[in-house]
C-alpha cells in the first residue's frame, strides 16, 4: 500500500517529528519530490533524521560524508536539495546524527547561512519594483510581485528568527 503526502515544513524539527510519528504508524518514506511525501505500509519501524549537507563542500566530500553514515546502519532514503534524509531500524535502539553541543552548533550554522544567502536574491527585485511604482509604473503585477517577494522575506526572517532562538539556546545550554 503507497500514499503521497502533501506538506511544507517551516521547521527541520517538526519535519523530522511528523516523519518519525508516520513511521511509527508503519507508513515508511520511500522518496521526496518537491512538497511530496512518499509513503509505503511496512512492519518494520524506523527512526528518521533530517540533516543539511554543507554546500561550502566538495560533492565528494558529501558523498563521504553520507557513506560514514551509512557504515552506521542507517541508509539515505531521499535528498531535497543539500536536505538529506537518513533512516535506521528503530531495532537497532536511539539513532542520532549529532550527539555533541559543537556538530549541532555547526549544524544550525549551516542553516542559518543558508537562509540568509537566500534572502539577499530577491532584494534587487524588491528595489526595482519599488522604484517602477514610485516611478508611476504601477500595475497589479508590480504590486502582486512586490507582496510575494516581501512575504517571501518575511517568511525567511520568520525561519531565521526560530532558528537563531534554537542557536541561543545550544550555547547557553
Amino acid at each position: 500500500m503507497e500514499k503521497k503526502k502533501l506538506h511544507l515544513f517551516l521547521s527541520d524539527k517538526r519535519e523530522e517529528t511528523w516523519l518519525n510519528q508516520m513511521a511509527a504508524a508503519g507508513w515508511q518514506l520511500t522518496k521526496i519530490k518537491g512538497l511530496f511525501y512518499y509513503f509505503t505500509k511496512q512492519k518494520t519501524k524506523y527512526i528518521y533524521r533530517i540533516d543539511f549537507l554543507d554546500p561550502k563542500i566538495s560533492k565528494t566530500k558529501q558523498q563521504d560524508y553520507i557513506n560514514f553514515i551509512e557504515e552506521t546502519g542507517a541508509e539515505k532514503i531521499a535528498q531535497s536539495g543539500q536536505w538529506i534524509y537518513f533512516r535506521c531500524p528503530a531495532v537497532q535502539g536511539d539513532f542520532q546524527l549529532y550527539s555533541d553541543k559543537d556538530s549541532k552548533l555547526s549544524y544550525l550554522k549551516r542553516i542559518r547561512r543558508q537562509i540568509l544567502l537566500t534572502m539577499l536574491l530577491p532584494l534587487p527585485l524588491i528595489q526595482m519594483l519599488i522604484s517602477d511604482i514610485s516611478n508611476g509604473n504601477s500595475g497589479w503585477a508590480r504590486y502582486f510581485s512586490l507582496g510575494f517577494f516581501t512575504l517571501f522575506e518575511l517568511f525567511l526572517l520568520v525561519k531565521l528568527s526560530t532558528l537563531s532562538i534554537r542557536l541561543k539556546k545550544l550555547t547557553t545550554s
